[in-house]
């Protein structure tokens, strides 16, 4: 297969953002090594696994305790979270419970780290309205835990938490809404603490006091915390300064709202002065209009100014002592930086007069200095002027990043010419792909730049990280001009790039460029070049579709022939991606000479063309093959042909073709499987009716087994596909020699009522046996399966058919504890032997269920009339088997029937370790002349007394019954 370069990412201001939420050192650097590709392997016992496993994860601190729902709730990377959210709804299509628990843990780690992308995501998993009120609650706490100490790293050094925090409690408080839970979860407690966190929104210009206005019942609201000045009392003690703008907006957007009274407070007013909020009042027929200027209180002023080019503003705060090096609250970015990145020049020579330092690191410490941002935005004068004040002209960015590379990548000509002049270093490299700035620029198709480097002395082939050359970097993104200014000043045209080794030609022509791809081959590339797995540009544009290019390559003498690695040919690639256009063109008149081979075989599974097409579901492609003489009958080393491949893959109009070509339609591959066992097996209802219809014959068997497409069909049961093959006269009762099980047999065995009941209405035979004397109702006890039994006895299937050593249906769900099943065969009308005794060891069902301690299933058999006393082949009874299993509840159901009743209190009165048995029996009030199974009575031995207590005391009672004694073997006798 080809190799798909992605050589230079473009680096944009965006991109130089900090994205994550905290480092997770080592671990992330594992965990999204493989872009989350192991996800695609996830099956459903490695869930908890994948979501409670923990790593150990070094942290600037030291070691941590992570697992992967923190790593994507810090990450909180969109693309991996969806990958990891289409996964559990994969895995979990079936258990909506178990996705439900997982949705519960992905939104306590999304709500905890006001993650936005993973909370969107984890709420695909489960429907808010399935959220309990505890749940939401213990939701809404997460989110306002800014305290934690990981909140603190990330708050201090890599996020704007409140921006996450603020999206977050809308989610919140939404589905608290929605589930009219707000009354209860929305305390003053909590409405304090949202309140505290005193923040708005800059892009929706809405803050915490709308989200508790918008949530919280009005009149509740009103009552509490407007009308008794509670919320104003709240602003005032704890200075919550954008709360009260938000404040004046909420009255502003509402003339109505009784938050408008607070306005008018001398005491609130009084506050805002004493803020130095700028306020006013206007008054109008209608109401009080209060309008406030208030800027974010975290970004200086000075910086602001500077932001806008407000010379003026700017000069007045430097006047009045602001600090010239203050930094906005998110990038870090003093006042030059921002006027150097929106190139206000007069603000920078005001701000460097003021002793501004010009090589002050923006975005966070990232090393973009002043001189970095405005090369990178254009802005020549700002270069010139920061130049001339002594910035450092090949300043790098943490990533290796330069002023001149900037340039190059935006494509300012100008910028890149003047710091070329002012001496910037042309080789530089961008450490991520070792990329220089002829390389960026050749990526984003800057020819003008190119040449200005080029004439400037960069090194025209000098490679990046993957070994790409500029050529083959501009080659693959389809810049001619840029081909045409490398080839000009030298390039290799024919190297070849990376560790697959493709030369400039290949990649274009597997991108489908065909104006690179002609000016390459004017300038002498070659066509026969070969990447190491021996693909050549041919093989590339016909895998990839690119028809046009392969025209082109064709004209100018491309082997159409020519064999990759693999022993595949461009007509192979070309017939199992579906390129028609390029078959016929590889099939065309005017290359018979060249003669595409249309039976070439790929040397693993021995598949041509046509087979590959088929299995592909490439109807036209198989019928453009089929026309120039493709073999309609070949078959891959496993004996597959075609058809019967088409049919595996359910490709029903490739079917339909190939059936109306002439295929043989009761093929047999090596195994004996035909078209219509695979369709019959894998339930292709359409399919198995083309098939028949045709003719396909419903009693071919496979070789091992003879297994018939009906078999296989009941086995996996399909009953559309059983109804279709009855109906074509299929043998109903046929046998599968291994197991010696007719399609009932199956069917019962697998639980398939419907499979079963459609074979019965077919006069199968109801009391068919395996090789273990083994009946469909057996079957369907013995695993299991009571909607099955009760259909086969409603159809007059033998209740009481025993298998070896007259093992009943009743007696199997006995003994495994079939308690649907067993209710079942109890029903009268069926009569069943409730008491049938197996031959071995003639124990009952009873007998049995009470060996397993089937508790329920007792309980039924003793109310259906079990014998209590039908002995064992060595006399011992279900009683008896009770006693010994030592489980309380079942011998209490025992001596229920029995009449009797346990006794704790006389148990618990029974003191004295040696005391004498007589004694001991006496209290309990057992017969003193009863044997036990033993042949011992309960004078006849002495013992420490307290060690037999609790062995069998707690199933004794108060009453006289020598039964009592007769099922107990006591420990430890001393003589």
């Amino acid at each position: 297969m080809i190799l798909f370069f992605t050589c230079i990412i473009g680096c944009s201001f965006s991109n130089l953002r900090i994205k994550q939420k905290g480092l997770e050192g080592d671990f992330i650097k594992r965990a999204i090594a493989d872009d989350y590709s192991f996800l695609n392997e996830v099956k459903e016992e490695d869930l908890d696994s994948l979501v409670n496993e923990t790593y150990n994860d070094v942290y600037e601190e030291g070691i941590h305790t992570v697992s992967l729902l923190n790593v994507l709730a810090r990450w909180d990377e969109k693309k991996s979270i969806s990958k990891f959210v289409d996964t559990i709804d994969r895995v979990c299509k079936e258990d909506s419970e178990k996705k439900n628990e997982i949705a519960i843990k992905c939104l306590e780690k999304a709500f905890l780290y006001k993650s936005i992308n993973f909370i969107e995501g984890s709420f695909r998993l489960v429907e808010a309205t399935n959220i309990s009120k505890e749940q939401a609650s213990g939701f809404l706490v997460l989110c306002l835990n800014t305290e934690d100490e990981r909140k603190l790293k990330i708050r201090k050094k890599f996020h704007q938490l409140e921006e996450d925090l603020y999206e977050s409690l809308d989610f919140a408080l939404t589905m608290i809404s929605n589930n009219d839970y707000s009354s209860d979860i929305l305390t003053d407690e909590i409405v304090t603490k949202i309140l505290l966190l005193d923040y708005i929104d800059v892009d929706t210009e809405l803050g915490t006091l709308d989200l508790i206005v918008k949530y919280k019942q009005s009149k509740e609201f009103d009552a509490k915390w407007i009308e008794n000045k509670k919320l104003t009392n709240l602003i005032m003690d704890h200075n919550l300064i954008i709360t009260a703008a938000n404040l004046i907006e909420i009255a502003d957007r509402n003339k109505d709202s009784p938050i408008n009274k607070v306005l008018n407070e001398s005491g609130f007013t009084t506050f805002l002065k004493k803020m130095k909020m700028e306020w006013g009042e206007e008054s109008t027929p209608e109401s009080t209009k209060v309008t406030l200027t208030l800027g974010d209180p975290r970004i200086p002023p000075l910086w602001i100014a500077a932001q806008n080019g407000d010379v003026q503003t700017c000069e007045m705060l430097i006047k009045r002592g602001a600090d010239i090096e203050a930094s906005d609250h998110s990038l870090d970015t003093t006042p030059l930086w921002i006027a150097a990145q929106n190139g206000h020049v007069d603000v920078c020579k005001l701000l460097i007069k003021g002793k501004a330092n010009i090589e002050s690191n923006g975005i966070r410490g990232r090393g973009a200095t002043p001189l970095f941002i405005a090369a990178m935005n254009g802005h020549k004068e700002v270069c010139n002027l920061l130049l001339k004040k002594g910035a450092n002209i090949n300043h790098k960015l943490n990533g290796g990043v330069t002023p001149l590379f900037m340039a190059a990548q935006n494509g300012y000509n100008d910028i890149c010419e003047f710091l070329i002049g002012k001496g910037a270093n042309k080789e530089d490299y961008e450490h991520s792909l070792n990329t220089t700035p002829l390389g960026v620029a050749a990526q984003n198709g800057h020819a003008s730049i190119c040449k200005i480097l080029l004439d400037n002395g960069a090194k025209v082939d000098k490679t990046n990280k993957q070994e790409a050359t500029p050529l083959f970097i501009a080659a693959m993104n389809g810049h001619k001009e840029v081909c045409k200014i490398l080839l000009e000043k030298g390039a290799d045209i024919n190297y070849k790039a990376g560790t697959i080794k493709a030369t400039p030609l290949l990649i274009a022509a597997e991108e489908g460029h065909i104006n690179v791809c002609n000016f390459l081959l004017t300038k002498g590339a070659g066509t026969e070049y070969e990447n190491n797995q021996g693909v050549t540009p041919l093989f590339a544009a016909a895998m990839n579709g690119n028809i046009h290019v392969c025209n082109l390559l064709i004209e100018r003498g491309a082997n159409i022939n020519h064999k990759s690695k693999n022993k595949l040919s461009s007509l192979w690639v070309a017939a199992m991606s579906g390129q028609t256009g390029i078959c016929k063109l590889l099939l065309s008149e005017k290359l018979m000479a060249q003669k595409a081979d249309i039976e070439l075989r790929e040397p693993f599974l021995k598949v041509t063309p046509i087979w590959i097409a088929a299995q592909e579901g490439q109807t036209d492609v198989c019928e453009l093959l089929l026309d120039k003489g493709a073999n309609i009958e070949v078959e891959n080393r496993e004996g597959v042909t075609p058809l019967l491949i088409a049919v595996k893959e359910k490709k029903e109009e490739t079917c339909k073709l190939l059936i109306e070509r002439g295929a043989n339609i009761n093929h047999q591959n090596k195994n004996g499987f035909t078209s219509l066992w695979v369709a019959a097996q894998y339930g292709f209802v359409a399919i198995c009716e083309i098939l028949l219809k045709e003719g396909a014959n419903p009693k071919i068997a496979e070789y091992t087994d003879n297994i018939t497409p009906l078999w296989i069909a009941a086995q996996n049961g399909h009953a559309d596909v059983c109804k279709l093959l009855l109906k074509n006269r299929a043998e109903v009762d046929s046998i599968c020699s291994e197991m010696s099980m007719t399609p009932l047999l199956i069917a019962a065995r697998n639980g398939h009522t419907d499979v079963c009941n459609l074979l019965l209405d077919n006069s199968a035979n109801i009391e068919a046996t395996n090789k273990q004397d083994e009946t469909p109702l057996f079957m369907a006890a013995r695993h299991n399966h009571p909607k099955v039994c009760k259909l086969l006895l409603d159809s007059g299937a033998n209740a009481n058919h025993g298998v070896k050593f007259r093992i009943t249906p009743l007696r199997i769900a006995a003994e495994r504890g079939y308690l649907d099943v067993c209710t079942i065969l109890l029903d009268k009308k069926y009569g069943v032997n409730i008491n049938s005794a197996e031959e071995k060891c003639n124990t009952t069902p009873l007998w049995i269920a009470t060996e397993k301690e089937h508790i329920n299933i007792c309980r039924l058999l003793l109310n259906k009339g079990a014998d209590r006393d039908h002995p064992r082949c060595d006399g011992k009874k279900p009683l008896h088997v009770a006693l010994e299993t030592r489980n309380e509840h079942l011998i209490a159901l025992f001596l229920e029937k029995e009449g009797h009743t346990t006794s704790k209190n006389v148990i618990e009165g029974i003191e004295g370790e040696d005391e004498s048995i007589d004694k001991d029996f006496a209290k309990l009030g057992v017969n003193q002349s009863a044997k036990n199974v033993d042949n011992h009575q309960p004078s006849s031995r002495k013992y420490p007394f307290n060690e037999w207590k609790k062995e069998n005391v707690g199933i004794l009672t108060n009453t006289s019954n020598s039964t009592l004694w007769q099922g107990v073997r006591v420990p430890n006798l001393v003589y």
